[in-house]
């Protein structure tokens, strides 16, 4: 059987970021936001209140943290990880997608690992600047690349995979 698409996959740094920031929505940064902004409010509060600034800044100090926690923490995330693969592998991993009409087979080129995926286990598709996620049930995020079909084109694979994923609410 002849797949239908190829896709070839590079683990780069800011394809890591890219999905990150395409698969950790906003909804996981509001507590980060909310408590930034209620210590900058007391900061103020403090502040104009009792006229006393040495705690008025240390909280909006705090305040600081929070608003760019999920920042920090994305670049912390991509770099780890880079690091990691560049330890093991001492070059950037890349991966082979085929799409067939019954399955997914990813091929890691690194290590020569395979997985196989059936449609029916994807459960979300989202999809970025560059990049298609299809999360499986396992919350295990399939990264393919909108710039590296090497058969087929991008936007017939986004026809393709919608109509592959029965069990996913929110399409493309």
């Amino acid at each position: 059987m002849d797949a239908v698409f190829t896709n070839r996959f590079r683990h780069t740094k800011n394809n890591y970021t890219e999905a990150y920031k395409g698969g950790y929505p906003l909804m996981k940064s509001t507590p980060y936001i909310i408590l930034s902004v209620l210590y900058f409010a007391l900061s103020f509060f403090i502040y104009f209140y009792f006229y006393d600034i040495i705690p008025a800044v240390i909280i909006a100090v705090m305040g600081l943290f929070f608003a760019v926690y999920p920042i920090i923490r994305l670049r912390i995330i991509t770099n780890k990880q880079q690091k990691q693969f560049l330890s093991l592998y001492n070059k950037i991993p890349e991966s082979i997608t085929h799409f067939y009409d019954d399955r997914i087979i990813s091929t890691s080129l690194t290590n020569k690992s395979e997985i196989t995926v059936e449609y029916d286990k994807i459960i979300k598709l989202k999809q970025t600047k560059n990049l298609y996620l299809l999360t499986l049930k396992e919350k295990i995020i399939l990264m393919v690349d909108k710039n590296e079909f090497e058969k087929g084109t991008c936007e017939d694979f986004e026809k393709f995979i919608v109509s592959k994923c029965i069990n996913v609410k929110n399409k493309l």
